[in-house]
């Protein structure tokens, strides 16, 4: 989870905030909100990125809403996935098997 390695990494030694998300709260308040990069390609985006899941009272949950931006670079690229596995080809790497 992201809330662990923020502490571990941001945080190391701090016991007070392993609890309820409160490592997150304490970066976002020393450095802004996590920036969290989804690799979504831009021809999936339609129904892979789901609107935020409702808590028990119909809401994003707060943790969030106060401390993660989500970011769709292929999305913003327009990549779909077949330029991006052009792209991982042309670097050198292989290309991922089809899931």
């Amino acid at each position: 989870m992201v809330d662990q390695w923020v502490q571990e990494k941001y945080f190391p030694g701090r016991t007070d905030l392993l609890l309820r998300k409160k490592a997150l709260y304490a970066f976002a308040a020393q450095h802004g909100k996590v920036r969290v990069l989804l690799g979504i390609a831009a021809d999936e985006a339609k129904k892979r990125i789901k609107q935020p899941e409702p808590d028990a009272k119909g809401k994003e949950a707060v943790w969030m809403q106060c401390n993660i931006v989500k970011s769709y670079p292929l999305v913003d690229m327009d990549y779909d996935r077949r330029m991006c596995q052009t792209y991982i080809v042309s670097v050198g790497a292989a290309r991922p098997a089809a899931f």
